[in-house]
């Protein structure tokens, strides 16, 4: 009896985190053919049009929700009055993206003339109903999270994913032009019809009436750093590297960032699994967590380490010889950047917050300093990338294990605590 129940003791976290990487997977391989078959029926202008919306609208969406998924996450399933707290993070995170997709559109308008097709005003909506949609489901995705609704959770992301793709070949199909308005569109509806879907369904299997704003409040501005400092590093290095070498080489590296996010996903994945865990079991969580991404590392980080040049020069010779050392830097980056998210996993679970933003805080500063200083990208040198990400990483374990090694626990809980 033992036996089995050893055998079984690390599901719970397993099963969360094998939910998260089915959502990446069905999003990464639907939004493949959906940028793939756009391509083969619109101009490339408009493709880059409707790119450049989506992302943007993107970032607005993990601006505006990741503060609130995390406390959405960690106390929701303590709440008794759940339907109460989901209604008021939905209201609260749609609110802030609809407010930012306006403000973004309006600077969007005057700044960037190569978004002169937001002057459509059926491109500005669609923007915005992208903004807030997304941000509604990534709410809706934690709660699901919280509550155990996997079925949910993978349900809404798959019929999103696969709903826009049927959407844009219909449309490509029978001969629909204006290909920007087709691919926002499509984004737009897909998202609005699959949030509300499944905020209904949550909505059924919770209880309470009202709103709850008290539960979701206490800890949100240290919460909005640390999920700020972690999602807008990896967004702007592309950007940035692009800027420094030109579109050329920047492909090079967005293929070995890629790749290299597919390890990079992992950790992220366990430690958002044990937000749900209870402080009183946090010990034997984070072992577990220790262990599973152990396990999930080894296949991805070997590969890359002893092939990583060979996987690259399968999409062409370029991209081997300005891509392999960067991705090495990648997968050595791995564990540290594993420790420092369970570790932000961890402050979250106990409510003790402030670390957790100083610890991405740090992260993100030294990242993008270096990659805009001293290790900025240069000509046949996309590995100084890399090693800058790592320098960050390692950078953001010596602040864990400082802490852990010279902060008492009493000193610790009382500089951690964030006033409800």
């Amino acid at each position: 009896m033992r036996s089995r129940a050893k055998q079984w003791r690390y599901l719970p976290l397993l099963g969360g985190t094998l939910s998260l990487l089915v959502v990446q997977a069905a999003m990464s391989s639907t939004g493949y053919f959906y940028w793939l078959i756009g391509a083969r029926s619109y101009p490339s202008h408009e493709i880059g049009e409707a790119a450049s919306i989506t992302s943007i609208s993107i970032v607005v969406a993990l601006v505006a929700s990741q503060a609130i998924v995390a406390s959405l996450i960690v106390r929701l399933p303590r709440s008794d009055v759940k339907r109460a707290v989901l209604a008021s993070s939905a209201l609260v995170a749609g609110a802030v993206a609809g407010a930012l997709a306006v403000v973004g559109l309006v600077a969007l308008l005057a700044f960037v003339p190569a978004l002169g097709v937001l002057h459509n005003a059926g491109v500005a909506l669609g923007m915005i109903v992208v903004c807030v949609s997304q941000t509604v489901g990534l709410v809706v995705d934690g709660a699901a999270f919280a509550l155990g609704r996997f079925r949910v959770l993978v349900g809404r992301n798959a019929v999103f994913g696969a709903g826009k793709l049927a959407l844009v070949a219909v449309l490509a199909a029978v001969g629909v032009r204006a290909g920007t308005e087709v691919l926002v569109g499509s984004w737009a509806a897909a998202g609005t019809v699959t949030s509300c879907w499944a905020l209904w369904r949550l909505w059924r299997v919770t209880d309470g009436s009202g709103w709850s704003f008290a539960t979701i409040r206490p800890g949100l501005g240290y919460q909005t750093i640390t999920a700020i400092s972690a999602t807008v590093p990896p967004q702007l290095l592309p950007t940035l590297v692009a800027a420094q070498v030109g579109a050329s080489l920047a492909g090079d590296f967005s293929l070995a960032w890629l790749l290299g996010g597919l390890c990079f996903s992992i950790s992220p994945a366990v430690a958002q699994a044990m937000l749900v865990t209870h402080e009183s079991d946090l010990a034997r969580s984070t072992r577990h967590a220790a262990v599973i991404i152990c396990l999930m590392l080894v296949l991805p980080v070997t590969l890359f380490l002893t092939y990583g040049d060979k996987v690259l020069g399968l999409f062409g010779p370029s991209y081997s010889r300005y891509g392999a050392v960067l991705l090495v830097w990648l997968a050595v980056s791995t564990v540290p950047n594993a420790i420092t998210n369970v570790a932000v996993a961890r402050w979250r679970v106990r409510e003790r917050l402030r670390p957790a933003a100083a610890l991405s805080g740090l992260m993100a500063a030294v990242t993008l300093g270096l990659v805009i200083g001293p290790l900025r990208a240069t000509y046949g040198d996309l590995g100084s990338v890399g090693l800058a990400w790592l320098i960050a990483q390692t950078v953001g374990c010596g602040f864990v294990l400082g802490r852990a090694m010279f902060l008492r626990p009493s000193v610790s809980a009382k500089l951690e605590a964030v006033p409800t």
